[in-house]
């Protein structure tokens, strides 16, 4: 071809294969840029009314007088005055058998496919948007390119796969679109197809050869469309068998993958949960949510996966885990997180203390159920689990030997700051006083608390004297009575300080004929 051709050779490489004829192709490309044709070329019939003639021919279906007009070299690329081309009106034209006919006499007579709407649509963009599959098939025919992006950033193959139409999609796909493309947002088709749950666009655009890159965006709100996807079983099943086997999640990406993981524990798919565990997605980070996949495992109450995700897991942070397991009374799934050296906080391991001292040692629990869960206890002990003021409170006035345990374990401040040894003294009878009680009260002085603290009115020796204690309990409790410190109750308010020391001088001290210390009224 001569040299005049240049121009339409760069249009043609630009544009890329697909004519079905060279003839075709340089119509599409333009007369003009090939003289050497040989073609007589009659003067532009432009002006108003001839435009509005070919509109009302297209609008009409009317193939005659589109041929007559276009023969008579009216220019096919005007726009009305709200940007519409008359390729675009015979794209939205009703359909019917002459619609693909007008179409491509359009096309054939230079109709150009590159030319955009005032949102920057191209007539592919026009004809997907319509789930026109014929005007679809046609200007991809006459080289539209696939991968045109409109103002939004998105190609045909984004509209295509928020319509749902496979079709379409196949089309586009065939042709050369690029599942992905990112639109002005980072979403890919698969992005939005997954977002919409068309299932059927998921299994073309897999079997198309996407990458981790298709399903990677820096936008949190990704993996939102994710989690609409798997509210769709269809979906969901897409994703697991056709997806995600198709990729490979590097460590940076596996942070990304947390909102398909945390939605498909919460919706019970474990199939997908595993698979995703194959692919390296740990289930240690919290969502803005603050819940992750353990918590919705431990929820569901399946231990196999809780052993599972616990078995990817690299920190294990369990208090979500543990408060929602304390408040639903699930004392397996307790067992079994203790067990594991999940990472207690302290508000979360007192709950678990206090909900295994009530249930192990509460009034009314039958002793089949309580032997069940007095192991526990022992565990979270044993485990190095905090003991805070809520848990002695709750244990004080049950059982000695239970106390016991729990102040052998307790910091010293948290003993003194809860009053416990008066607490303790204060519960005691004189005729059930025996060997747990002073094995108790002999723990707490060992522990060295503060003997000098006043609870409800009274030193834990005077109040031992005044209950009759043995002597055994009473002499433990020996110290100087000068300097006490001011006394609030267990569950008093600092404004019921006043009330409470005048109380102090209800009592006055005697001694008895044998020398004894009494206290009386």
């Amino acid at each position: 071809m001569s040299s005049e051709s240049q121009p339409g050779q760069e249009r043609e490489q630009e544009l890329g294969p697909g004519l079905a004829s060279k003839l075709e192709r340089d119509l599409y490309l333009g007369l003009e840029d090939y003289p050497g044709l040989g073609l007589e070329l009659s003067p532009n019939l432009e002006g108003p009314e001839s435009e509005k003639e070919l509109l009302d021919a297209i609008r009409q279906h009317n193939i005659g007088d589109i041929q007559r007009l276009l023969d008579q070299r009216l220019n096919s690329n005007f726009k009305d005055e709200h940007g519409i081309s008359p390729l675009q009106y015979a794209i939205d034209s009703p359909e019917d058998k002459e619609r693909g006919l007008l179409l491509e006499l359009l096309l054939q007579n230079g109709a150009s496919t590159k030319s955009r709407s005032c949102s920057g649509l191209t007539p592919l963009h026009y004809a997907v948007q319509q789930t026109n599959d014929t005007a679809t098939h046609l200007l991809l025919k006459f080289c539209a390119h696939p991968n045109s992006q409109d103002d939004a950033g998105q190609t045909p193959l984004h509209i295509a796969a928020a319509s749902g139409n496979s079709v379409i999609a196949k089309l586009l796909t065939t042709n050369g679109a690029e599942i992905s493309a990112k639109d002005n947002f980072g979403s890919t088709p698969l992005h939005i197809a997954a977002s919409k749950g068309h299932y059927k666009i998921l299994q073309i655009l897999s079997t198309g050869g996407a990458t981790s890159g298709d399903y990677q965006s820096d936008r949190s709100e990704q993996w939102a469309e994710y989690e609409t996807a798997v509210k769709n079983e269809a979906a969901s099943e897409i994703l697991m068998e056709e997806l995600l086997k198709r990729v490979s999640i590097t460590a940076e990406e596996g942070k990304a993958w947390q909102g398909l993981l945390e939605f498909a524990s919460k919706k019970k798919w474990w199939s997908l949960v595993e698979l995703l565990l194959e692919k390296g997605v740990y289930p240690d980070e919290i969502s803005d949510n603050q819940r992750n996949a353990l918590a919705y495992a431990t929820a569901s109450r399946n231990r196999n996966m809780i052993a599972l995700l616990f078995g990817d897991s690299k920190e294990r942070d369990g208090e979500d885990l543990i408060e929602l397991a304390v408040k639903k009374e699930w004392r397996d799934i307790l067992f079994f997180l203790v067990e594991n050296n999940v990472n207690f906080r302290d508000v979360a391991g007192e709950k678990a203390l206090v909900l295994s001292i009530v249930k192990g040692w509460g009034a009314g629990v039958l002793m089949d159920q309580a032997d069940k869960w007095r192991p526990l206890l022992s565990l979270l002990l044993d485990k190095g689990v905090k003991i805070g003021k809520e848990a002695l409170k709750s244990a004080a006035t049950r059982d000695a030997t239970l106390m016991t345990s729990l102040v052998d374990k307790a910091d010293v401040e948290i003993l003194n700051e809860a009053r416990v040894l008066g607490k303790v003294i204060d519960s005691m009878d004189a005729k059930k006083s025996g060997p747990a009680e002073f094995k108790l009260v002999k723990t707490l002085v060992e522990k060295k608390v503060d003997l000098s603290l006043r609870f409800s009115g009274f030193t834990p020796q005077e109040r031992a004297k005044n209950l009759h204690l043995p002597l055994e309990i009473r002499n433990l409790l020996k110290t100087p009575v000068e300097d006490l410190e001011p006394d609030i109750g267990w569950d008093q308010a600092p404004e019921q300080q006043q009330e409470q020391q005048s109380t102090e001088n209800i009592y006055r001290h005697e001694v008895d004929a044998d020398g004894e210390d009494l206290y009386t009224a």
